[in-house]
């Protein structure tokens, strides 16, 4: 059981803005606005609901907001659609924040027609439709509005209401990032990073990504920390990779939270404390963040930061199992097959390993493959004992490997084939999996020089697939 390394994947976008106002503490403002002038009416409800020049007071701003609105003021209507959004002076309403906002958007106000498109994108107040989003993102765009050219970029990197295309999307998240646009900064870093609808750039990727960091944009904080936590472009720096992460930790993210958890399991960039892991884990895991809830199990597992506890250990893995996490329905499966932290039971420690293995984990894989092969909790069946050891080894699973290797030596589950015992058990010897070399070298004996080259240049050339090949 092990905690993973740094991870990236920040969720993204913003719904209604609210600009900046003037302060109620101009006579002349005041006065215009009782005097029903509706632009400052709405500037009178942008101050109360910023604190500007009197104290913060959204009830207020909503007050002046609706009456401007009422006069069909386009950026009040827009206004009084985000504090129903926010929930703000007024109780919470997405329908009644999709219906002020799109009043403005009928208006042509490209911030109320992009944030129409993401009501749509999200089905927030009026059910989702991919299509409708990218026709009211394609309005603002067209108006040259970055953030609507981000978000028509993100439907075309998605494939959400038009069929995915990498370089229209690259094209929408340039315009909008050469016009300062931080969050299309970190898109256009991050297509250059993994070579989607640009060739792969990791020089590029990282001028976007700092680019968009140095203002502060949360995702481009958290990818710059995840370029330098894999070398990605920068040299490799762990400390930097925190620092990054510090900067985001202040917004409550549970990604963030459980990211430098694991920077602090692991001693990467920090000292490494198992009792400050613990925490942040601990941060995460109350917003239900289920791979947060997977690392305090292993904690709880491996007695760091926490005394040992399988029985926590068990609860933590069951409530990451429960959202489908694989890790965690492999663990839970370990301890069941041990008996550890709950009584010993193959079938559930089978059950487990199969929702898993389900999801290509490699480990899992090999699990249900020694299950299979000794007849633990499912009926005794070499050939898909050699089903399951097969999974796992193309994954360059170690212990797979040895296990298909050991079954083509002795012709269980597989016609008996040394040449490719012994390609699969020089791969796990590779990798110093226990008895792997000693079977390996006597396997080699019943070998032709030629098939012991053959099977040699095999290993030496053979690369793991992933899980979706």
């Amino acid at each position: 059981m092990k905690v993973r390394l740094l991870l990236s994947g920040l969720a993204a976008g913003t719904f209604f803005h609210i600009a900046m106002a003037q302060q109620p503490s101009s006579t002349q403002l005041q006065k215009a606005a009782q005097q029903g002038n509706a632009v400052a009416e709405n500037s009178l409800g942008l101050a109360y609901s910023k604190g500007l020049g009197a104290p913060q007071d959204y009830a207020k701003a909503v007050f002046w907001f609706r009456k401007a609105a009422d006069q069909g003021l386009a950026d009040a209507e827009l206004n009084l659609a985000a504090a129903y959004y926010y929930g703000q002076g007024v109780r919470k309403s997405s329908a009644k924040a999709f219906y002020w906002g799109h009043k403005a958007a009928e208006q042509g106000l490209t911030s109320a027609e992009t944030s129409m498109g993401w009501a749509y994108y999200r089905g927030q107040g009026v059910a989702k439709n991919y299509t409708k989003a990218v026709s009211w993102f394609r309005k603002a765009a067209g108006k040259g509005y970055a953030a609507a050219q981000t978000a028509l970029g993100n439907a075309y990197y998605t494939g959400h209401g038009v069929p995915k295309d990498y370089a229209k999307a690259v094209s929408l998240f340039r315009k909008a990032a050469i016009q300062g646009y931080a969050r299309a900064e970190t898109d256009l870093g991050i297509t250059y990073r993994e070579g989607q609808g640009v060739p792969r750039d990791y020089t590029k990727s990282i001028f976007w990504l700092r680019k968009a960091a140095d203002q502060g944009e949360p995702n481009g904080e958290f990818e710059l920390g995840f370029a330098y936590a894999n070398g990605l472009g920068v040299t490799k720096d762990y400390a930097k990779s925190v620092f990054w992460l510090r900067k985001l930790s202040k917004n409550g993210y549970a990604e963030v939270d459980e990211t430098l958890g694991l920077a602090y399991y692991n001693g990467q960039g920090v000292s490494q404390n198992y009792a400050k892991a613990i925490a942040w884990f601990r941060k995460a895991a109350k917003k239900g963040y289920v791979k947060a809830e997977y690392d305090l199990g292993v904690a709880y597992s491996e007695g760091h930061g926490v005394p040992q506890d399988y029985a926590k250990a068990i609860g933590w893995f069951r409530k990451a199992a429960k959202q489908g996490y694989d890790l965690a329905e492999n663990n839970l499966g370990a301890l069941y097959d041990q008996g550890k932290g709950v009584p010993q039971d193959y079938a559930v420690a089978a059950k487990w390993y199969r929702k898993s293995a389900d999801q290509n984990d490699a480990a899992a894989d090999y699990n249900l493959g020694v299950e299979y092969e000794y007849g633990r909790g499912v009926q005794k069946d070499y050939t898909k004992a050699a089903y399951w050891y097969r999974k796992s080894a193309d994954q360059g699973y170690g212990e797979g490997e040895s296990s298909l290797g050991i079954l083509y030596y002795t012709g269980e589950g597989v016609p008996q084939n040394y040449e490719m015992a012994y390609f699969w058990l020089d791969l796990a010897a590779a990798k110093g999996i226990g008895r792997s070399a000693n079977i390996r070298d006597l396997v080699a004996e019943k070998l032709t020089p030629a098939e012991l080259g053959t099977a040699q240049r095999r290993a030496f050339t053979w690369r793991p697939k992933q899980p979706s090949e």
